[in-house]
């Protein structure tokens, strides 16, 4: 599991990135916000989520604040391993809210834990709260008119062999002044986006029939070797690898 915390005390400018969810949790005083010359207080035992893509934030801090930051792959490898039927019913809760601040309280307390086994098991619990409470929208705070419709045809054409030529060439639009566009906008590459979009699909594809054979054929790979090669890059795991941990993890729930 890749996440890190630290407590912070002093003002901050926080800058987003593609490779980070980031949660801050109030744990005195207050702080206040500005994104996009909006400005929010925040209270203690209140939080906010700091997603991929968003705009940078200004944290002016009069207390303490938890930041606790996990990797998007991390996140994305839980939510998909647990996203079957029977564990999100497990997770039913009445207030999301406060099933996120429960587990981000257990992980301060199970921190100093010398086995981080409990820790883990809580980072699992939290990363599922907040992928079924809806707030792992990707690119809610994108607000170019562009780049939402590239957003979207992407996310509805993850299966074909998508370039930036041929993104560009549907818009209208050079394909160089795309790719700068993008990449400025949403501090990641175009390709890579698209590639890590293809590849967690696949892998919900995986978890959710249960088999990994063939179905590279169906999201535009010339080969398998080119299939492989790209989801080792986003999960640090074969599809196999993937699958047996699904089935593992479903195995222990039972």
């Amino acid at each position: 599991m890749d996440y890190k915390q630290r407590i912070l005390s002093d003002n901050l400018n926080i800058q987003s990135s593609f490779e980070h969810i980031v949660i801050y949790y109030i744990l005195s005083g207050e702080v206040e916000i500005n994104k996009n010359q909006t400005v929010k207080v925040f209270r203690e035992d209140q939080f906010f989520l700091v997603k991929p893509f968003s705009p940078p934030i200004i944290l002016n801090n009069n207390g303490e604040v938890l930041e606790l930051t996990i990797n998007k792959r991390s996140f994305n490898r839980f939510s998909l391993l647990n996203s079957n039927q029977a564990y999100a019913k497990e997770l039913e809760v009445e207030d999301i809210d406060a099933a996120i601040k429960q587990e981000i309280l257990n992980i301060i307390r199970t921190g100093n834990d010398t086995a981080k086994f409990a820790t883990d098991l809580h980072m699992i619990r939290l990363i599922n709260f907040i992928h079924l409470g809806g707030y792992n929208n990707n690119y809610s705070n994108v607000t170019n008119p562009l780049i939402v419709n590239v957003l979207h045809y992407i996310n509805e054409n993850y299966k074909s062999q998508l370039t930036v030529s041929k993104i560009a060439e549907h818009f209208f639009v050079n394909a160089s002044y795309l790719s700068r566009l993008f990449s400025e906008t949403l501090n990641i590459p175009l390709l890579k986006y698209i590639r890590k979009i293809k590849m967690y699909n696949v892998a919900s594809d995986i978890v959710t029939l249960g088999f990994d054979q063939d179905i590279w054929k169906d999201y535009g790979f010339k080969s398998y070797e080119s299939y492989l090669k790209n989801f080792k890059k986003t999960f640090d795991m074969t599809p196999s690898e993937f699958l047996k941990n699904h089935l593992s993890t479903n195995h222990k729930k039972q």
